[in-house]
């Protein structure tokens, strides 16, 4: 979820919540959120979860990574970082003795406050799925990756999937989940993890990539 701000969507976001029963919440990104606004994160967060963001460095505005969790599961923080071409998060979430690895990242768009191509991020990313890829935990990568996957004649498109490929990873959001019709956001696992993914489907109007999961330990709608 591209959530452009979590500052003027805070009722709207406890209520879906809470009414959809998410276990738990993962691929925020553009939170624009600072570690100074607790009253903010206190205000977002149900009873009964936890909400943990990673923010950008304080002199700059926009951006930030997230995860809302119920409380029965533990999270921990393993990485946040911020790269040239893109920034992430990774945090462990654990329940019943298992425990999967999730990795949140955002790519800005090229513009003038970002003047950082392609061509930059596979570099990156590339290196940092190096990193990745070998951990034991199940792995799920969620994130506004800013790439127009769903044309498949598009330079930019074959070079993503051939990197998924490379590190045997797939991809599953197959819907629009930008207001211009594009596949922006993806969520994405390693081919060879012990989970069972259904169809993914949008939900709210700021929920912009929905897949259901089953995991080792329990069941769970990433959103």
């Amino acid at each position: 979820m591209n959530a452009r701000s979590l500052r003027n969507k805070i009722e709207v976001f406890a209520d879906h919540v809470i009414g959809s029963e998410i276990d738990i919440c993962v691929n925020f990104t553009n939170t624009w959120l600072q570690k100074r606004d607790d009253v903010i994160l206190s205000a977002l967060t149900p009873p009964g979860y936890s909400f943990k963001n990673i923010s950008r460095m304080v002199e700059r505005t926009g951006s930030g990574t997230g995860i809302m969790l119920r409380d029965t599961f533990k999270l921990t923080l393993v990485e946040g970082k911020e790269r040239l071409s893109f920034e992430s998060s990774k945090w462990n979430v654990s329940g019943n003795g298992k425990t999967t690895k999730f990795v949140i990242v955002y790519r800005p768009p090229y513009s003038e406050a970002h003047p950082v191509p392609t061509s930059v991020f596979f570099d990156e990313f590339a290196v940092y799925l190096e990193g990745v890829v070998m951990c034991p935990e199940v792995l799920v990568i969620a994130g506004d990756f800013n790439l127009r996957i769903d044309d498949p004649e598009n330079a930019d498109t074959r070079r993503f999937f051939e990197l998924l490929e490379t590190f045997r990873l797939v991809q599953h959001v197959n819907f629009s989940t930008h207001i211009s019709g594009h596949w922006l956001n993806l969520i994405i696992s390693r081919s060879s993890n012990d989970i069972i993914v259904m169809a993914p489907k949008p939900s709210l109007y700021l929920t912009t990539a929905l897949l259901s999961v089953l995991l080792p330990f329990h069941p769970l709608q990433l959103r």
